[in-house]
C-alpha cells in the first residue's frame, strides 16, 4: 500500500517507490468541476502513473462528473470494497447526502458480516472518529459533534480493524 498526502501549497506529495496501490481519502482537487485541476493532479508525479489509485469522494470533488469519468471503481463508485491479501478495504462516502443513505448502511452491514478477511480497513473523507481495535480492546474518539450526529451507526458494526479519514479542518 502506498501513502498519498497533500504537499506544500496543496500540491500532491508522494512517497517514493512502487506500491501495490494507493488509498486517497478525498479532496483530490480544490474544485471537482475544474478539468485543469484534474489534469494538474494526475500529472504532478509519476507516482500516480505507476500505481493503482483507490479514492473516495471528498467535498471538493462536489460529485462532479469529472471524478466519475476519471475513475472506474468497484460497485457503485460512491462506496465500494476490494481485498488485497488478508485485508478487506472498504471505501465509504461521507459527503452529504450519501452519508445518510440507508443503502450505504445496509451495504456496509452486508460487507462486514459476509467478509472472512481477518482485517478490515474502512476509509472515508470527513473526520468522524479514530478507532483501532486490538483483540477485544478498542478506543473510539470522536472529533466533533458531527461524529455523534452523522455517522454514529458505523461503530455498531463488528469486523472493522482500522478506520482512516482525511479532513482535519472543521466542517
Amino acid at each position: 500500500m502506498g501513502w498519498l498526502a497533500d504537499g506544500p501549497k496543496g500540491r500532491p506529495g508522494y512517497r517514493t517507490g512502487t506500491p501495490q496501490f494507493v488509498l486517497k481519502t478525498g479532496d483530490l482537487v480544490d474544485n471537482g468541476w475544474n478539468r485543469t485541476q484534474w489534469i494538474a493532479y494526475f500529472t504532478a508525479s509519476s507516482f500516480l502513473h505507476n500505481s493503482t489509485l483507490y479514492p473516495v469522494l471528498g467535498n471538493h470533488e462536489a460529485h462532479s462528473i469529472l471524478y466519475f469519468s476519471f475513475f472506474s471503481l468497484p460497485f457503485n463508485e460512491h462506496w465500494y470494497s476490494f481485498e488485497n491479501g488478508p485485508i478487506r478495504f472498504i471505501g465509504l462516502e461521507s459527503s452529504k447526502p450519501n452519508r445518510y443513505r440507508i443503502s450505504q448502511y445496509l451495504w456496509l452491514s452486508h460487507e462486514l458480516q459476509t467478509s472472512d478477511a481477518p482485517f478490515t480497513i474502512v476509509f472515508f473523507h470527513h473526520r468522524y472518529t479514530v478507532r483501532v481495535i486490538m483483540g477485544t480492546q478498542h478506543s473510539c474518539r470522536c472529533s466533533g459533534v458531527h461524529c455523534l450526529r452523522d455517522i454514529r451507526w458505523i461503530w455498531f458494526f463488528p469486523g472493522m480493524t482500522i478506520t482512516m479519514n482525511a479532513v482535519l479542518s472543521t466542517m
